[in-house]
């Protein structure tokens, strides 16, 4: 992805982008040192989301904005579990999709004030989800069993297809760093 990304910025003249790789825990910037903070499609792999929203609030000068940008666990907890369950049998590295609930309580827990969530639904094409990180013919196997076997509320909310594609939602979050007397 920093390869992809640092081609990109070279093809569109942006020589003042930096690239740089660690972890999103341990950000290795100065304390206030950014407007704006983003990350997509990248939270649910991380092992500290917390401290990671607690790292980008570090960073971020009073009144900065973080973006997340990320599939977004149900509320419900069949579907979050159903959710869960196949990403972690594609993807070894996946964590865990976060609930919208639980993204404005880390938010908060790090002086964050949510203001505003996009939301949209996103299909994952099964065949091309599973080839793009060579999920291992066993889990792919594995998958096929659990949306096969769904129950049907859970078929329904996620609009299961019978080639096996689905439906998951997505959102862009944004909060905004509190000045450090605001409530």
């Amino acid at each position: 992805m920093l390869e992809a990304t640092a081609a990109e910025a070279k093809a569109r003249c942006h020589g003042q982008i930096e690239i740089c790789a660690g972890p999103a825990e341990q950000l290795p910037f100065p304390d206030a040192s950014f407007d704006l903070v983003v990350t997509r499609y990248s939270a649910h792999h991380w092992l500290d989301v917390s401290g990671a929203v607690h790292e980008a609030a570090r960073i971020l000068k009073p009144g900065g904005t973080l973006v997340v940008i990320d599939v977004l666990a149900p509320e419900n907890p069949l579907m979050d579990t159903v959710l869960q369950t196949v990403e972690i049998l594609r993807d070894l590295s996946h964590v865990r999709d976060y609930r919208e609930s639980e993204w404005r309580g880390m938010f908060e827990a790090a002086n964050l004030a949510p203001t505003c969530v996009h939301r949209w639904r996103l299909q994952m094409e099964f065949d091309s989800w599973v080839a793009r990180i060579r999920t291992t013919p066993a889990r792919v196997d594995a998958l096929k069993v659990v949306l096969d076997e769904l129950p049907r509320e859970a078929r329904d909310y996620f609009a299961v297809r019978q080639d096996r594609s689905f439906d998951v939602d997505s959102g862009w979050l944004e909060a905004r760093r509190r000045a450090p007397a605001e409530p």
